[in-house]
């Protein structure tokens, strides 16, 4: 399929793909889009893209308020999402959060790395 794409791409086609998955916006992308709660958060190159992540935390229902208010007294860019949290990470730092989270006493059950750096 990748290939199919990158051969569209070559033949000057404009390909509207939707991925979180930062390898393949490194594969396919000239130009990318974010969109957060519906509106538009970055228009740019890949590069200033992939310079953070989302990252999404499944925590249990009764505790999500009050862990949403421990990440942001810590200073993460954190919201609600669902039953979940996102919260924005600076690249090479996606664990941070799970972490300070885990020492305040959170129990994280499970968590998604929706975008950014990989590395």
């Amino acid at each position: 399929f990748f290939e199919l794409l990158q051969g569209l791409k070559r033949d000057g086609k404009t390909i509207i793909f939707t991925t979180h998955r930062a390898d393949e916006i490194a594969l396919l992308a000239d130009r990318v889009v974010v969109l957060e709660r519906g509106r538009v958060a970055r228009d740019g190159p890949p590069g200033e893209h992939i310079s953070d992540a989302r990252l999404k935390l499944a925590i249990a229902e009764e505790c999500s308020a009050p862990a949403l208010a421990e990440l942001s007294r810590a200073g993460f860019d954190a919201h609600r999402n669902g039953v979940g949290l996102i919260v924005r990470v600076p690249a090479g730092r996606n664990a941070t959060p799970i972490a300070h989270l885990a020492r305040a006493g959170f129990d994280v059950q499970a968590f998604e790395l929706e975008s950014g750096d990989h590395s």
